[in-house]
């Protein structure tokens, strides 16, 4: 694959763009993919995270996605044709299940995309429980 990434702006705003050129598969080879990711990997202890970010797509090819831990699914996620979404993810890791949280947000097709507002935060006092290993939202921003 050909990928290139940096900063950049969108209507005087700083973003991160990716952009993949060419891609190409083959059997005996890991699929081409390209992301930003924070080069520090954060202790995680029990409890609840909060995982968020903005990103658009231009083309429809992008296939974006995110990871962030060892154990837990990559989350795929859908072209947006030049709309901004807002991800937010709640992680429960309340089993301790996650020694390391270490963001990666990446597209594995080509065409550009666009990340803005990254977060993750541990959630100290929660006034809420999810029983699931996490819970995904995914919204359109207007």
């Amino acid at each position: 694959g050909s990928f290139v990434m940096g900063p950049d702006q969108v209507d005087s705003n700083p973003v991160m763009r990716v952009m993949g050129f060419f891609v190409s598969h083959r059997p005996d080879k890991s699929k081409p993919r390209a992301g930003v990711r924070y080069r520090k990997k954060f202790p995680a202890e029990n409890g609840f995270y909060i995982f968020g970010f903005d990103y658009c797509t231009v083309t429809g090819g992008e296939r974006p996605s995110f990871w962030l831990a060892h154990g837990l699914a990559e989350k795929h996620l859908h072209p947006t044709q030049r709309k901004w979404q807002k991800v937010v993810f709640l992680l429960n890791n309340s089993a301790n299940t996650y020694k390391q949280i270490n963001p990666l947000v990446r597209m594995w097709g080509t065409g550009t995309l666009l990340v803005d507002n990254v977060f993750l935060a541990k959630i100290t006092t929660p006034i809420f429980s999810i029983f699931e290993p996490y819970v995904l939202n995914v919204e359109k921003l207007e």
